[in-house]
């Protein structure tokens, strides 16, 4: 019996989605793009993880969807059948086999992020070095992140004082703030 990735999407009155770069659509590139255009298309989307013989262990095979303005997307499954690894391929935190994967992005960014089941920052950084780890991965963004760690820390109840604490030193609920804030 194959494990399978079911998708479900649902619709909610309003939804803001956090949208990593795969191919960007957007209304200059595209202007006929109407407010029901797509967010997200993926099309016959396939991965495979190589193993220790050196074949590829296929993960995901043909997955194909769209989610439009205002939807959410579930993704439901048994342990080990994908759904992980699909949400790494789509924030572009691993190169998929096969197939496409198109983000409409009004503001140009073209980004996909996602927060861990549990927190996934380093125990050795800071909250603030933490933080702009994004910085260290993605070129000239260190001034427009640190611009923004003030103003998260307000809108998800931190203290500035935070920031030179390590992760050990944070209580859960403060870790997966750091985390949000970091995604």
């Amino acid at each position: 019996m194959s494990a399978s990735v079911r998708i479900h999407i649902m619709q909610p009155a309003k939804v803001a989605l956090k949208v990593a770069q795969v191919q960007c659509i957007n209304e200059k590139a595209y202007p006929n793009l109407g407010a029901d255009y797509p967010v997200l298309i993926v099309s016959e989307l396939s991965f495979a993880y190589p193993n220790q013989s050196h074949e590829a262990q296929r993960t995901l095979s043909g997955v194909s969807f769209m989610l439009r303005p205002g939807e959410i997307l579930g993704l439901i499954g048994p342990s080990g059948c994908g759904k992980t690894t699909l949400l790494n391929v789509l924030a572009g935190l691993l190169e998929p086999s096969a197939g496409e994967i198109k983000i409409r992005s009004d503001s140009g960014a073209g980004r996909i992020g996602y927060i861990f089941q549990s927190d996934a920052l380093l125990p050795w950084r800071t909250v603030k070095d933490n933080l702009l780890l994004v910085s260290e991965i993605v070129p000239h963004s260190r001034a427009l992140v640190e611009a923004k760690i003030s103003e998260y820390l307000r809108v998800f109840h931190l203290k500035p004082e935070h920031l030179d604490l390590y992760p050990s030193q944070l209580s859960g609920g403060m870790r997966q703030r750091v985390s949000i804030i970091q995604s």
